[in-house]
């Protein structure tokens, strides 16, 4: 997937994310953002970053 996509994303000055990870539910808050700190505690910081 990243070689298809990386020279155009590059060239146009595009931040490229070091990895993607796929989750089967995303936890929400009350007002409908996604609650960081629970992928953090969860996933670890390896791959949210601040």
């Amino acid at each position: 997937m990243w070689t298809n996509c990386s020279p155009s994303l590059t060239a146009g000055g595009w931040w490229k994310p070091d990895a993607v990870v796929f989750v089967e539910s995303v936890p929400l808050g009350a007002t409908g953002k996604v609650l960081k700190h629970s992928l953090r505690k969860q996933y670890g910081d390896d791959y949210l970053s601040a």
